[in-house]
């Protein structure tokens, strides 16, 4: 009798564990998922030559999972800019650095206004192809790009801490234009000026960063001219003032002004 009266009080037992793990299934990967999705900032960046393409490798922090955090990216055929977007990702340990000089120039570690943030990869010429894609164990992000396409847009200006992602040099512009980028202007605070063609000042503001100290911070304005100024040809300048001597340091961008 007690052998078959066993048997049931077993069954039942193991029933009871077998609902629990199916629970504990159920819940864990959300709860591992979570916590892998904020975890950890980026902690390098690798670049590799695989002879047809060349390769760049975004690293980041141990997850628990060992899979790396939410991402996006975008590229426009045509132009030298790779952009990786880290929605919850918050902290780098560096800032930008030179690729092998192949495919990838350089890369920047830019900080949105919302906090997040992203990865600029600058080509040495534009790509005939683009891979981005993720591995786990640990989780990185990896970006490939084979070299060879025609460009199609002119490159961003970059100078001095200062880089204009929009408007490109050589763009005609409206009033109220859109003018974004990033930089690391002293204390996030910069400056933009106007200049018509024989290089006098029309017309300047302020503008702030998102970050200057940890990284690089992004900025976006909407600069105005004067009506002297439609139908001719100007600089834009991106940059800050010295506070040794007031003289302008930054990014200038050739603009024909509608």
């Amino acid at each position: 009798m007690q052998r078959y009266t066993r048997i049931p009080l077993l069954a039942t037992l193991a029933a009871m564990v077998l609902a629990a793990s199916a629970a504990a299934i159920a819940i864990q990967p959300l709860t591992k998922t979570a916590e892998a999705r904020t975890a950890g900032g980026v902690t390098d960046v690798r670049f590799g030559d695989h002879i047809t393409y060349a390769r760049a490798v975004l690293d980041f922090d141990a997850s628990p999972t060992g899979e790396p955090p939410r991402f996006s990216y975008r590229y426009r055929d045509g132009d030298t800019v790779i952009r990786v977007r880290l929605p919850e990702t918050r902290a780098t340990a560096l800032t930008g650095g030179q690729g092998l000089g192949r495919a990838f120039s350089h890369y920047r570690v830019v900080r949105q206004n919302a906090g997040w943030l992203y990865v600029d990869f600058f080509l040495t010429d534009a790509a005939r192809s683009v891979n981005v894609f993720s591995l786990d164990d640990p989780g990185r992000i990896v970006v490939d790009a084979t070299p060879g396409a025609v460009q199609l847009l002119p490159s961003p200006t970059q100078a001095n801490g200062t880089t204009v992602m929009a408007p490109r040099a050589g763009s005609a512009v409206g009033p109220g234009f859109l003018v974004h980028g990033y930089g690391r202007p002293f204390e996030a605070s910069g400056v933009w000026r106007i200049k018509d063609s024989s290089g006098q000042i029309v017309e300047q503001g302020r503008y702030t960063t998102a970050d200057w100290t940890s990284t690089w911070g992004a900025y976006s304005f909407r600069p105005d001219y004067p009506a002297t100024l439609k139908g001719e040809r100007g600089t834009l300048e991106v940059g800050s003032l010295s506070a040794r001597d007031g003289s302008f340091d930054g990014a200038a961008v050739p603009l024909y002004f509608q």
